[in-house]
């Protein structure tokens, strides 16, 4: 439960500043919200990971996953890293 009421805090409080690499990640990838996520700083890049086993979020509470990896240009543009290219892309 102390997991999603932090998740919760952190995004609440990264929506208020609009400069900072979070907020535009959530802005951008995640208009309509992003539920059972949690969000990290890793260098230049956002990390938003899987949470699990609290609330509405199954599985196992001992693992988060990465489920995505955004980084965000000078220009405020956000790119996505794509695996499969194993390149960053302008998010679309």
């Amino acid at each position: 439960m102390n997991r999603i009421a932090i998740v919760l805090l952190l995004v609440t409080s990264c929506v208020q500043e609009p400069n900072d690499p979070i907020a535009r990640v959530i802005a951008a990838a995640y208009p309509d919200g992003a539920t059972c996520a949690a969000f990290e700083l890793d260098g230049g890049d956002v990390v938003v990971r899987e949470v699990h086993g609290a609330g509405d979020c199954g599985g196992d509470p001992e693992t988060a996953p990465v489920r995505d990896r955004f980084r965000v240009l000078a220009s405020g543009d956000v790119e996505r890293y794509d695996i499969a290219s194993d390149a960053y892309v302008p998010l679309e």
